[in-house]
């Protein structure tokens, strides 16, 4: 299951919105949220707020599951440039300088980490604990 959320005509240029898009791609919504919240780019609370519809879609669409819904990961997210508004300056000796105003639509979709069964989760602690051993034998022969 996934959740699809878009914002459209983002006034902005999609080279700026995708600064912030590329730090937060493939990680879990909570630590993206928290990177997001003390960015400085005026594109992080764009983001933010898009990721937070995109999760709030997540669990309208699904039952609610708190489990499933901390297991959320950007799978993915992506900038398109969107139209720009041509507007015409003043300039000097009658001329007029074309400004272009640009726009992006941000894309975001989220997906569900698969749960693991209790038998991986059995391996992947005997896995720790062999691992633990090694590091400890490593530690004695450098001492």
């Amino acid at each position: 299951m996934e959740a699809i959320a878009k914002h459209n005509k983002v006034p902005m240029s999609a080279k700026k919105a995708r600064l912030v898009v590329d730090l937060v791609r493939g990680m879990p919504v909570r630590s993206a949220l928290g990177i997001l919240n003390n960015l400085p780019q005026k594109a992080a609370p764009l983001v933010h707020k898009l990721l937070l519809s995109a999760k709030n879609n997540w669990s309208q669409n699904t039952e609610n599951n708190k489990e499933a819904v901390n297991n959320l990961y950007v799978a993915s997210i992506w900038v398109n440039q969107g139209a720009a508004l041509k507007r015409i300056r003043p300039a000097s000796k009658g001329r007029a300088h074309r400004i272009k105003k640009h726009s992006c639509h941000i894309s975001v979709c989220l997906r569900a980490l698969p749960a693991r069964s209790q038998e991986q989760k059995k391996i992947t602690n005997k896995e720790s604990k062999v691992l633990d051993k090694r590091e400890k034998n490593t530690k004695e022969k450098n001492k």
